[in-house]
């Protein structure tokens, strides 16, 4: 039975979680710490290489999140190089699991330069991971967004941000 590498991540993950046991029809799961609920370097180092190796965006995007699911640690340097792939829906995955470290400063850099980028998705996102923050360089930002990107609509999500931020400032 061929199996998909979503599926591989998935068990990998809940090998991490849970302990899942590879079965002779699916793929090897890494052996990892089941107690502490990590997984081994090597597993990780396995998912660096289905990473660099994956050909489509939609594998890179799931061993993106697999990634950042089980090396935490190494997600403001694992984030930088997937933005930095030409793939739109990569950079676009990578701003979207910004959110949730948005309180590092090298990925707050991140979602600023993410302003930037070519395609209006991206940017979306990173309004929307800088507006969570709450912060003087988010709403700065945003500020910009609003008044000088190209995209209307961009402009105008981005001014809905900034009008809700200094709401609730005062």
């Amino acid at each position: 039975m061929i199996v998909s590498k979503k599926s591989r991540y998935l068990c990998i993950l809940l090998f991490a979680l849970s302990g899942c046991n590879s079965g002779s029809n699916t793929a090897a799961a890494p052996q990892g710490n089941t107690a502490t609920g990590s997984l081994s370097n090597e597993a990780i180092t396995q998912l660096h290489q289905d990473y660099d190796k994956a050909v489509t965006a939609d594998d890179k995007r799931d061993a993106l999140v697999s990634l950042i699911e089980v090396d935490a640690n190494n997600a403001a340097t694992l984030l930088r190089d997937a933005y930095a792939d030409p793939d739109p829906d990569v950079r676009k995955e990578a701003v979207l699991q910004m959110h949730d470290f948005n309180n590092q400063a090298a990925v707050v850099d991140l979602l600023l330069a993410a302003l930037n980028d070519p395609e209006s998705s991206v940017v979306i996102e990173a309004v929307e991971g800088l507006a969570q923050l709450r912060n003087a360089r988010a709403i700065a930002g945003l500020k910009k967004v609003a008044t000088t990107h190209p995209d209307e609509q961009i402009r105008v999500v981005a001014q809905d941000y900034v009008d809700q931020l200094q709401d609730d400032v005062k």
